[in-house]
């Protein structure tokens, strides 16, 4: 089952592959209405919340939840992708939580794995996290990864919320997830608006 949920998000990606450039590769990354083509690999279940990172009335954010009682890493929403081209790619996304009992924080990570897959042998992989409360936080793992063209690869972005405290619960949201080529026009496009973690 967990198989083919995988090769049915793939296919579902597939399709925005093409023409590449600034384009989001991701499908869905703004979670406008649904989380619709992202997959949820282990308890709890994320689900969509009108809370939009740009403020609109008409978007919203996947809202994800961690509710063991030992602190714990749960991986909350996964998407993956086949590699269209070689060369650097750059992920990037927007990370919430309010002040909660629960400490906690929000991680955004990636795989780049040989294969079309995602379950291939690793290339490259980061992270990065939102530590602070309150307020919306860019998330970009950093430096951009790049991709090699002797081999077809996959990237599988992670959606990840971390609870540190024992007891209760740690609930954060997700929006403005992109993955995009960084070509020589659009490579700076995302260091004047990178905000403060």
């Amino acid at each position: 089952m967990f198989a083919l949920v995988r090769a049915l998000a793939l296919v579902s990606a597939l399709g925005l592959v093409a023409p590449v450039g600034a384009q989001n590769l991701l499908a869905n990354g703004e979670f406008n209405t649904n989380l619709d083509s992202w997959f949820n690999p282990e308890p709890p279940a994320p689900s969509w919340d009108a809370l939009d990172a740009a403020g609109a009335n008409n978007s919203g954010s996947a809202r994800a939840l961690n509710n063991d009682f030992a602190p714990s890493l749960r991986v909350a929403l996964t998407q993956c992708i086949v590699v269209p081209r070689p060369g650097p790619y750059r992920l990037s996304a927007s990370g919430y939580f309010p002040q909660q009992l629960s400490v906690g924080r929000l991680h955004v990570a990636y795989n780049l794995t040989v294969g079309m897959d995602c379950l291939g042998g690793g290339i490259a992989s980061g992270g990065d996290v939102v530590e602070s409360s309150g307020a919306w936080r860019s998330i970009r793992p950093a430096p951009d990864f790049v991709a090699p063209g002797d081999t077809p690869t996959s990237i599988e972005v992670l959606l990840m919320v971390e609870k540190m405290s024992s007891g209760g619960a740690f609930v954060g949201h997700f929006d403005q997830v992109e993955l995009i080529y960084v070509d020589t026009v659009h490579a700076d496009d995302f260091e004047g608006s990178e905000a403060t973690r």
